[in-house]
């Protein structure tokens, strides 16, 4: 028998070079602080008359081995944000990372279907090829409507989105929501029902009820949620369960721009001393789940809102109450730092 002689093998052999701020003609700057005064230099650098930053044409944004089947990952370049996927079929594709609906970033616990990416906030979907919104979920038409935090609670349309998930399944439903926790989910329906009234047009109304349904079928554990907001930032929820009521308050304070510190306290009566704690735990589960699409989102002056997402822009004229003329502007406190 004649031997089969092995094709030789090809190895290829890739090497990443870094310099540091002494080989880019840096070296001179206070070792301590090289890094900010580096920046400062670039900033303050005559810099003539420039063509255009960026030039037209193809470039390259991510590496094939970044991007898996099935999977995206969030890159910046050309002074722009994108979501990078990779469709189960193995096709790549390149879409903006914000969703225009509201401005979700999709880089950022977005999913994957065919030649789709779901926005992680109400799920929108847009094709890898066009760019262009294919699918939307469905929407209880019954319900009274569809920065962040307070107008979350008018947002009514991410609920089963973000929240239907159960809370097995953690904060990062990309990976943690497995088939095994799918036979129960948490179901939502809400109104926004905005100021009490003229004399206290500073405090907001809405109501919420919370289901467990079971195999798709069985409901338990049902929750009626009364929520009073008292400005921007104070919020309070009365939860009836069968087992008694449960107070729940949320403060919201801004540390600095984009930075914001949340509180929740609860109460009880003593014999609920189990139930209650369980209550706070999934609260701050959901919470968090909120925070992973926050701290990436963009905000949208004039977002793409449907029919059912009326109670955003009713939240917002509500919420224009508290700012002024004289409210302080992220450029205007930037321009402060220096």
């Amino acid at each position: 028998m004649d031997s089969v002689r092995p094709e030789p093998s090809v190895v290829y052999l890739m090497e990443e070079w870094y310099w540091d701020l002494y080989s880019v003609g840096y070296g001179f700057l206070d070792s301590a602080s090289r890094e900010q005064q580096a920046s400062i230099l670039r900033r303050n650098r005559k810099m003539g008359k420039l063509p255009p930053v960026f030039p037209n044409g193809w470039f390259a944004i991510a590496e094939s081995s970044e991007v898996k089947h099935g999977s995206v990952i969030y890159k910046s370049a050309l002074g722009e944000n994108f979501a990078v996927f990779r469709s189960k079929n193995g096709v790549c594709h390149v879409l903006d990372a914000y969703c225009p609906h509201v401005g979700a970033n999709m880089a950022v616990g977005g999913r994957v279907f065919d030649d789709c990416l779901e926005c992680p906030f109400h799920g929108w979907r847009f094709s890898g090829t066009t760019g262009k919104c294919v699918s939307l979920p469905f929407m209880d038409k019954s319900i009274n409507g569809s920065n962040e935090i307070p107008e979350n609670g008018s947002d009514i349309g991410h609920f089963n989105i973000v929240h239907g998930a159960s809370l097995l399944a953690g904060n990062d439903l990309r990976y943690s929501e497995r088939d095994w926790l799918k036979f129960f989910r948490h179901t939502w329906s809400a109104e926004w029902n905005g100021p009490l009234d003229t004399c206290n047009s500073h405090i907001a109304h809405a109501t919420a009820e919370h289901k467990i349904i079971f195999f798709g079928t069985f409901s338990l554990f049902t929750t009626q949620i009364e929520i009073f907001q008292y400005g921007p930032g104070y919020v309070t929820f009365s939860v009836e369960t069968s087992l008694g009521t449960v107070l729940m308050l949320q403060t919201v304070t801004p540390v600095e721009p984009l930075l914001q510190k949340i509180v929740h306290r609860i109460y009880s009566h003593p014999i609920l001393f189990i139930y209650a704690p369980l209550i706070l735990k999934a609260e701050c589960i959901m919470v968090e789940r909120d925070i992973m699409i926050w701290n990436h989102k963009k905000y949208l002056d004039n977002p793409l809102l449907l029919k059912t997402d009326k109670t955003i822009a009713k939240f917002r004229r509500w919420y224009s109450q508290f700012y002024s003329d004289n409210s302080p502007l992220l450029a205007d406190i930037n321009a402060m730092k220096w």
